[in-house]
């Protein structure tokens, strides 16, 4: 893990900010779109909202490279949330929006799935773009001006999304291919 140093990017590794819960957040997910977007080459920083170690679903233990207070959108190439029960804890945290705000404002790719599109939603960096959630978050995005296609994964611009853990491969292939 690289910290908040970025020593990769001197090396011309692409960056990648993935943004967990401090509790719940979805394992099988986080793990997948890690693993590919490593061996596409990408340096991995994980954030946190507390610099505790974090705790999955399924019993998984990570301690985070930084908290998401002290993350910038500009240190990083993609900016990736991970769903999982305990992000809903999140929908709202101001560092949450804020760093999807920024992330989009600087022109980043910005990622999230299964829950996480709630994030971007009420960051309002939806409004007018095709994305995808649990159906169960469809209203949230479709109020938040998203045009919602329910499809396992959906990248409209610099924005992808997906419906839930079933599509963690294609969307960290996804997200992969957006970083070349």
């Amino acid at each position: 893990r690289t910290g908040n140093r970025n020593p990769a990017s001197a090396e011309g590794k692409k960056q990648v900010l993935m943004v967990i819960a401090d509790k719940q957040f979805n394992d099988f997910e986080f793990r997948t779109v890690r693993d590919m977007l490593s061996r596409a080459g990408a340096a991995i920083t994980i954030a946190s909202p507390t610099s505790d170690t974090a705790l999955g679903m399924s019993g998984t233990r990570l301690k985070p490279d930084l908290l998401v207070s002290r993350t910038d959108a500009g240190n990083y190439d993609a900016v990736v949330f991970i769903g999982g029960t305990g992000i809903w804890r999140y929908w709202s945290n101001r560092h949450f929006l804020k760093l999807a705000r920024d992330a989009v404002r600087k022109e980043k790719i910005l990622a999230a799935i299964c829950w996480a599109p709630v994030i971007l939603a009420n960051a309002g960096v939806l409004t007018g773009v095709r994305t995808t959630s649990l159906l169960s978050e469809r209203s949230r995005l479709v109020l938040a001006g998203a045009f919602y296609t329910g499809t396992p994964v959906e990248e409209d611009r610099l924005i992808i999304t997906a419906r839930d853990p079933g599509a963690a491969m294609q969307f960290g292939r996804n997200i992969a291919d957006a970083l070349v």
